[in-house]
């Protein structure tokens, strides 16, 4: 009898045992998906975060505001050029008003083709941190894109204060005018292309 009953002991207690390394189991499996589930929704959140990031086309600058450019510059040799720049641009001038602004620098300014219209803005460029001894050489153009992603179509156009095309040291700041063909009658976003490369885009209301 004593036998039989150290025998009946000896198979519950490896029952509770297997019983507590199921359950010790289960409980790691589900620490790991938690923590899987956890670092793909922290990955899907940092992707968010970069296709809205401020001055994009999907979330662009406000006119008013000032955008901060922190790459994509070059010295005169096509060198990298460290550097940051904050740009601005103010005081609109479209449609008519832009044209007989345009008209008044000089009768050369053709009107705006079918479908588009002139738009004219200020700009001021400040150079907030680059060197103190070799200038940034400072170039900036406008186009704009429409709502569905089309470009404006290539313009020449004649202004007496142009921005750009100028030498900045770190400090330094430039003003002055660009003028472009927006889409007449739909959205639109101005993109600025500064040294060729760096892009940043402003919406107008």
């Amino acid at each position: 009898m004593l036998k039989f009953r150290n025998a009946l002991l000896a198979v519950l207690s490896i029952f509770v045992l297997s019983a507590c390394g199921n359950a010790s189991t289960n409980s790691a499996d589900a620490s790991s998906e938690s923590s899987e589930t956890a670092s793909v929704e922290s990955d899907t959140s940092k992707e968010t975060t970069k296709t809205v990031a401020k001055g994009n086309r999907t979330n662009p600058y406000k006119v008013g505001e000032t955008a901060r450019l922190e790459s994509g510059f070059q010295d005169k040799n096509g060198n990298p050029y460290p550097a940051v720049l904050d740009l601005t641009l103010s005081n609109p001038l479209r449609g008519e008003e832009a044209y007989n602004y345009l008209v008044s620098v000089t009768n050369s300014n053709e009107p705006a083709p079918e479908g588009y219209e002139w738009l004219v803005v200020d700009i001021t460029g400040t150079l907030v941190e680059g060197d103190e001894n070799v200038p940034l050489f400072h170039t900036a153009e406008l186009s704009s894109v429409s709502a569905s992603g089309s470009p404006s179509p290539d313009t020449s156009y004649f202004l007496t204060a142009y921005y750009g095309g100028v030498d900045l040291y770190q400090g330094g700041t430039t003003t002055g005018q660009k003028a472009t063909l927006v889409p007449a009658g739909e959205p639109y976003t101005v993109k600025v292309t500064v040294q060729y490369s760096e892009s940043v885009f402003f919406a107008f209301e």
